[in-house]
């Protein structure tokens, strides 16, 4: 799902996981009641944010509120 899909089907998401990779890199995974999808650029790949702001500011744009921030670890303990 791109962006022009969501602004027309937010209705759909329960919710989005914002998904928190190295180098300040953010995935916006949209989930839905039965599977997940990634927002999806112009070019069919994952859609890449910079910053939590910038993700929830176009996200949001479409009226969804429900985010949820998923950062994984190497570590186990810290």
């Amino acid at each position: 799902m791109n962006i022009a899909d969501l602004r027309r089907h937010p209705e759909n998401i329960n919710q989005v996981n914002i998904l928190s990779f190295e180098g300040d890199i953010y995935i916006a995974e949209l989930e839905y009641k039965d599977h997940r999808d990634v927002l999806q650029d112009v070019n069919g790949g994952p859609r890449r944010f910079h910053s939590i702001a910038e993700l929830k500011e176009v996200v949001g744009a479409t009226g969804i509120d429900r985010f949820n921030l998923v950062f994984n670890s190497p570590y186990d303990e810290i």
